[in-house]
């Protein structure tokens, strides 16, 4: 019925004395509409007879996204593995290839969901010292946003949960308060010089002085 109506129009518009290239122009456009509407009648069409191609884009992404979720699974798998045996020095190296053979794009879906299962394993060293290596090298990656997060979950799950890196405790501290969360802030680098096993560096005394009320 479209496709009539403008070869009607079509017709029409031959015998008139409109300008050549208005003439052009909505030939074009009836075309082009044409093809559209041949189209959306094909995929109407495909989704009522529920029939899905072997394959597309959409298809294509979802295979890969499923390969990438089922790749991170088992290396959380394996850092449970860990945790469970008590092996608990082999817990850095998954914990850093977690984040660093993952999609970058996807480094927050990674985290969020190593974080979402540790405190589930029931073991409070398990998790403290999955965090503390989680949070050191989200700090290297420049994301001190995630690292926070992975603080708050292991302060929340692990009694007194204190960070024993210096880079990991400024960098956390600093963006907490810049955040408008001095008090975090001030927990955190505050913990860190109670427990270091040597006196505090200059840096983390400036802010201690900085932060305190």
């Amino acid at each position: 019925l479209l496709i009539g109506c403008y070869a009607g129009s079509l017709i029409w518009l031959a015998q008139t004395s409109v300008w050549t290239v208005v003439q052009y122009a909505l030939f074009e456009f009836a075309v082009l509409s044409s093809f559209c509407a041949i189209g959306a009648a094909i995929h109407e069409r495909r989704l009522q007879l529920g029939f899905e191609p072997r394959v597309s884009p959409e298809k294509e992404a979802e295979v890969e996204e499923r390969a990438r979720v089922l790749a991170r699974d088992a290396i959380i798998q394996e850092i449970f593995g860990y945790v469970r045996a008590g092996a608990y020095s082999q817990l850095r190296e998954p914990v850093t290839r977690l984040l660093h053979e993952g999609d970058k794009d996807h480094l927050a879906d990674d985290v969020h969901a190593l974080l979402s299962q540790a405190p589930r394993w029931d073991n409070a060293r398990g998790l403290a010292t999955v965090g503390k290596s989680l949070i050191l090298d989200l700090v290297r990656l420049r994301r001190a946003d995630l690292g926070l997060h992975a603080y708050r979950v292991g302060a929340a799950h692990v009694a007194d949960f204190t960070l024993d890196s210096e880079e990991s405790a400024l960098a956390l501290a600093h963006r907490a308060n810049a955040g408008g969360e001095p008090r975090l802030a001030l927990s955190i680098i505050g913990r860190f010089a109670d427990h270091a096993p040597s006196p505090p560096s200059k840096a983390v005394q400036a802010l201690l002085q900085r932060l305190e009320p």
